[in-house]
């Protein structure tokens, strides 16, 4: 397997992880009320979350599908990536923009 094909693999896998863990806070399918169980729960989702983002991060992107991937899934990870456009900050706006235009490149 290339390493981009694992990365993008690994952002796949990530993203539903992400939407699993989601799914036990408010609002979610699975919700959970009380704290503690909701931790007991998703503590392990949070484990495996962290183990695929050192591997996504270690892997070193050499095609435009490979960083595409990756900028996806931090967008869909930080979804206020929107409001970085007005940001007075400079990385903040470049970033915006970045997250912005890979959701809406076709790969």
């Amino acid at each position: 397997m290339t390493h981009d094909a694992e990365l993008m693999r690994l952002c796949l896998e990530f993203d539903a992880l992400h939407i699993e863990w989601l799914s036990y806070f408010e609002d979610g399918a699975n919700y959970i009320v009380d704290e503690d169980e909701r931790e007991t729960v998703t503590e392990p989702i949070s484990e495996r979350l962290r183990i695929h983002l050192d591997r996504i991060c270690g892997i070193k992107a050499t095609t435009p599908a490979g960083i595409i991937f990756r900028a996806r899934t931090l967008a869909r990870w930080d979804e206020n990536y929107p409001s970085y456009s007005s940001s007075p900050y400079w990385l903040e706006r470049m970033l915006g923009a970045i997250l912005r235009d890979a959701l809406e490149v076709q790969v």
